[in-house]
């Protein structure tokens, strides 16, 4: 049962209950997953099971595609409905489309600064924000870079206004929604989230948690990662991660197959094929 599952997570899941209901239901130790969903959000969650769970971070940094609802002109403490809603003040107008355009490619194109939600599995001195917000303590998040790199509004009729954005990992949305709503209508929080895509991996080809069948082999979830085969005569070797001599670009790393079947990721280093994570 070492692969990877490419689930679409319901609303009012955790990301760690997909974990708990994978391992429930194929009776599996090891189960992790690539880039954490909050609760009320929905979508692509990439899933590692067993040995394949050593994978997991070559998977962590890929770019995200999320699609949202923000309402503008109302906050949250969370950013998001799983907190009381309040109106903000606001002396201005209703923003034309046109304001909403020329913020966004002034503001939030490219790289920025966000300051993550306090609410946020971020750990803080070994701890997560969201637990020691919630045991009384204060918390100060520190800003970080993060970048944009495409946004498109599908939909806008204030206060909602419905978008598509492709984003670093680890980019938050409902900062997001915090700091355009507050450059707009003196704050915002989103209402609705999905993740539609992590990666070339895309949302249409997710499974329900109740609809699951077989794990599927790396080689067809790291498609950007260089793919080479091994002889069946090498397998113990980098099995029992011994390096051997074998063409290749020096540093480079890549998805070792034997067989048709990834067996893990090598580096070439001095001719040589190293193994770095053996499944």
């Amino acid at each position: 049962m070492d692969g990877f599952f490419l689930i679409d997570k319901p609303k009012n899941w955790t990301s760690f209950d997909v974990c708990r209901h994978i391992r429930k239901i194929f009776k599996i130790k090891k189960v992790g997953h690539t880039g954490t969903l909050d609760p009320f959000a929905t979508g692509l969650l990439v899933v590692a099971t067993g040995k394949t769970t050593k994978l997991i971070p070559f998977l962590e940094k890929l770019r995200k595609i999320y699609r949202t609802k923000i309402i503008l002109g109302k906050t949250s403490e969370t950013f998001d409905p799983e907190s009381e809603i309040l109106p903000c003040e606001w002396g201005g107008g209703v923003p034309s489309r046109k304001i909403v355009e020329r913020e966004i490619t002034a503001n939030f194109t490219g790289k920025i600064t966000q300051i993550p939600p306090k609410f946020s599995a971020i750990k803080i001195g070994g701890k997560r924000a969201c637990d020691r917000v919630r045991a009384g303590e204060k918390v100060e998040m520190k800003p970080r870079e993060t970048e944009i790199f495409r946004t498109e509004i599908l939909s806008y009729d204030f206060p909602e206004i419905e978008l598509e954005l492709e984003v670093a990992a680890g980019f938050y949305i409902r900062s997001f929604a915090r700091d355009l709503g507050s450059a707009l209508a003196g704050g915002g929080y989103c209402a609705e989230l999905r993740r539609v895509g992590v990666g070339d991996l895309r949302i249409e080809d997710a499974e329900s948690p109740d609809a699951l069948t077989s794990p599927i082999d790396p080689k067809f979830i790291l498609r950007n990662m260089p793919k080479i085969e091994i002889p069946t005569g090498r397998i113990q070797d980098f099995c029992g991660g011994r390096s051997f001599k074998f063409p290749g670009i020096e540093r480079e790393k890549v998805l070792v197959l034997c067989g048709g079947k990834t067996v893990g990721v090598g580096e070439f280093l001095a001719g040589n094929l190293q193994p770095r994570a053996v499944l």
